[in-house]
């Protein structure tokens, strides 16, 4: 099993099963992964054949049924909630397909919400990422005076806000139209390249994960 300081993740023959009263159902099955520290990986593949589970997995939101995760050599399957929460904290920034901002609260507010609870709350440097992804004039909107894009744009600003080492895009360009989702995609690999932070992505867009170092295919839950 490889676990090395130069890895970001490294997965090894991990499997996702969910049991209902009658019957059991196998998200993913025998995957296997490394990802280096600073790379970029896209993980694609059509609706329902698990990507957004396997990027849940990986980000530590869930634990798989069988095999192990190490991310920054920590081993998920290991940790309970609060651990793997402490984890997310120290390492993870996480975009949503659906943005997930909290809807009474401001641009500033959503971006500042991770610092403190990082208790790094800090409303300037908050300020300053939202500039960064060309908002500093709505720092005082809320979600349902913004955009889609806008939205995307305070939820990319959150996930860099902790400046993490890697960071998870399940779908970034979903719900945007096609010159949005482009300016989005370009803001998010700037920063990641800028701050050299690892970047794995889900998506349904060939071209998007061309844009990417590394490319996987998921088929049914398996790789391909």
């Amino acid at each position: 099993m490889t676990t090395s300081s130069s890895f970001a993740l490294v997965v090894h023959n991990l499997s996702k099963t969910v049991t209902t009263t009658d019957s059991s159902l196998t998200l993913l099955q025998q995957i296997n992964l490394e990802v280096a520290k600073g790379d970029s990986l896209a993980i694609v593949g059509s609706s329902g054949s698990g990507k957004s589970t396997l990027l849940g997995l990986l980000a530590g939101l869930d634990v798989p049924t069988t095999g192990s995760i190490f991310l920054f050599d920590h081993e998920l399957s290991n940790l309970d909630e609060d651990e793997r929460a402490a984890i997310r904290q120290r390492y993870v920034g996480f975009v949503f397909q659906s943005f997930h901002l909290l809807a009474h609260l401001t641009a500033l507010e959503n971006v500042l919400l991770p610092l403190a609870l990082a208790a790094k709350s800090n409303t300037n440097f908050a300020q300053q990422c939202l500039e960064r992804v060309g908002l500093g004039h709505r720092l005082h909107h809320t979600p349902k005076q913004l955009s889609g894009g806008e939205q995307q744009r305070v939820a990319i600003a959150r996930a860099f806000a902790c400046e993490p080492q890697i960071l998870f895009a399940d779908e970034p360009t979903g719900n945007l139209d096609a010159k949005t989702g482009q300016n989005i995609i370009d803001l998010l690999f700037g920063i990641n390249q800028e701050q050299g932070t690892t970047l794995v992505l889900v998506t349904h867009d060939d071209k998007l994960a061309q844009r990417c170092q590394h490319h996987l295919r998921l088929d049914a839950g398996c790789l391909v």
